[in-house]
């Protein structure tokens, strides 16, 4: 389809055909430079987000716990979910640095999804375990390592896609209106400014293979985080099964 796209326009100022964008594709990935670029844009992506769900955690816990907390972070959300990325973008670029614009609408964007997501987590844990951890006493750090870890894992897991996936397209959408040097947003603003739609296309190709790898990456270790934590669980109730008996 792509192809016959391409064939229909017969521009390749307008559009890259296939072949023309996998060469260039090609020569890219055969460049070290490119390699150093996606490295660093993705890690000023992945430094934003993971700053979004160290602060989401305890305040989504704080929130869960005390009802003036919640309410106290009401107006700040509403912002963050209502103001437009691009007055965000613009308005960072007058108080900082370009180079550091993808780690702030990142954390920026990040930070609303992962906190809701795991508020509403947190929320559906059983009443009735809450009720055998006060009754039985069970200490803060097996309580949640048994109750409440397992529930935020499982609202990051909700969350993981939608809120990596957005963390990307926010953080090269910054770099592209910023242009810091090296990066991926860099490559795109000059792909355009020059006309080299096949840059274009290959550049997108890359953006989506790392922003994939990245979604991957996350999930997995979250999802490894949930399966440690299952089987030391289960490891526990064997033994208690054995004492009984």
């Amino acid at each position: 389809m792509w192809q016959m796209l391409y064939m229909a326009v017969g521009e390749p100022l307008f559009l890259a055909g296939p072949a023309d964008t996998f060469k260039c594709l090609l020569r890219l990935l055969g460049e070290g430079a490119t390699y150093l670029v996606v490295l660093k844009t993705m890690g000023k992506i992945f430094a934003g987000f993971a700053s979004a769900l160290i602060l989401a955690v305890p305040a989504a816990y704080a929130a869960w716990r005390v009802t003036l907390v919640r309410e106290a972070l009401a107006p700040f959300l509403s912002f963050l979910k209502a103001v437009p990325i691009a007055s965000v973008i613009i308005l960072l670029l007058a108080w900082f640095s370009s180079a550091g614009i993808s780690f702030f609408v990142a954390g920026f964007v990040a930070f609303p999804i992962i906190y809701f997501e795991l508020l509403a987590s947190l929320e559906h844990i059983d009443v009735k375990l809450l009720e055998v951890l006060s009754v039985f006493r069970v200490s803060g750090i097996k309580g949640f390592r048994y109750v409440y870890f397992p529930a935020l894992c499982d609202g990051l897991m909700q969350t993981s896609r939608v809120a990596a996936g957005m963390c990307v397209r926010a953080g090269i959408a910054a770099e592209l209106i910023g242009v810091p040097m090296h990066s991926l947003g860099e490559k795109l603003y000059k792909a355009k400014l020059y006309l080299e739609i096949d840059d274009l296309f290959a550049w997108t190709v890359i953006i989506v293979a790392a922003g994939y790898l990245f979604e991957r990456l996350f999930v997995c270790c979250i999802r490894r985080l949930s399966v440690l934590t299952g089987a030391d669980a289960g490891e526990g109730s064997d033994g208690n099964e054995e004492r009984r008996d």
